[in-house]
């Protein structure tokens, strides 16, 4: 049998080598067989027979078959990662451009945000008196917490505050977001949820609230918060419920004041990247969306008055038992420290 120098430059070589001499004695060895019928050829067909099974059974052969086996995995691993990509890159030039380009609601888009944001509210009346036990407890969400943290770690005045204004909870729920950021928050805090029933629930955390409303966050952010006013708009768990978050980036930018915080969460798009539909989200199994980083900047960026400050990944909940990743991110308004 051939020998090799196991250098790890010549390790391919090697095994190739070893793999075509085994299997050139082999298939001599089967070529003998048809001669050896009958019984007067018995012994010696059976001596054959061993030959050929020690021969694929030779611990230098099955290990050279081993190592072509994972060189092949290697080379199709590289090749699908370079096609994977080239297949992001260009998907994000194409997300790229349509942002850019500003494109239009369609009439079908329209049609689907509405029955979208009527799933939604009809979901969340059913959630609302179990809604806090099924999140906090069952699906050990504690995104409100993380925020919070992050905000007194790397933003917070002095006094430990991170709003002395007007703070916004939007999507606020049973208030668990304002509630946990209700000691760092000076001024006035207000929120808004479109289930009525989730407002109710918000309303029994006395002392949290100054103002609450059954709203969309965009109509919310339009009538109820006046132009450069807040300093700090919260949104957990919320823009998962968000398709296309151009409109809702804008309310946003109108409403800050410059300097203001807007910190929020979103789940993670499969792979990152932008999805497969090419506008920076995908719908996932459980019917939340999840958006991509690159998308993410994209919104950002096309307000021409937020800049992101901070981007990080972490777990937001389980799922089956599963961690879900997503990012906790901050954006600021006209303060250009990028990311």
């Amino acid at each position: 049998m051939a020998t090799c120098v196991p250098a790890k430059e010549t390790v391919a070589t090697c095994a190739e080598d070893i793999i075509a001499e085994v299997e050139a004695n082999i298939e001599a060895l089967k070529r003998r067989l048809p001669s050896l019928e009958g019984k007067a050829q018995k012994k010696e067909r059976a001596k054959v027979n061993k030959d050929i099974y020690n021969l694929e059974n030779d611990v230098s052969y099955v290990a050279a078959i081993n190592e072509r086996l994972a060189q092949k995995r290697k080379e199709d691993a590289i090749a699908e990662d370079a096609a994977h990509d080239a297949k992001l890159e260009a998907e994000k030039q194409a997300v790229g451009a349509w942002a850019r380009a500003g494109c239009a609601e369609t009439e079908t888009e329209r049609t689907l945000r509405i029955y979208w944001r009527n799933q939604v509210e009809g979901l969340f009346d059913e959630y609302a008196p179990t809604f806090e036990k099924s999140l906090v407890i069952d699906l050990g969400y504690d995104v409100p917490q993380k925020l919070e943290a992050l905000l007194a770690r790397d933003y917070a005045n002095e006094d430990g505050s991170v709003s002395s204004h007007l703070a916004v909870d939007l999507g606020c729920g049973t208030g668990l977001a304002a509630a946990q950021l209700r000691g760092r928050c000076l001024g006035r805090l207000i929120g808004c949820d479109l289930s009525g029933r989730m407002i109710r629930e918000a309303r029994k955390k006395r002392g949290v609230f100054d103002e609450l409303e059954a709203c969309d966050c965009v109509a919310f952010l339009q009538r109820r918060v006046e132009a450069s006013s807040a300093d700090l708009i919260i949104a957990a768990d919320v823009l998962l419920y968000f398709r296309d978050l151009t409109d809702l980036f804008t309310s946003v930018a109108r409403a800050l004041q410059p300097g203001g915080l807007f910190v929020f969460s979103t789940e993670l798009a499969l792979n990152d990247g932008i999805p497969p539909e090419g506008r920076g989200w995908v719908e996932r199994s459980s019917e939340r969306i999840a958006h991509s980083e690159e998308y993410l900047r994209i919104v950002i960026e096309a307000t021409e008055s937020l800049v992101l400050r901070s981007i990080e990944v972490t777990n937001i909940r389980n799922e089956a038992r599963k961690p879900i990743q997503g990012h906790l991110c901050v954006v600021s308004k006209n303060v250009r420290v990028l990311v």
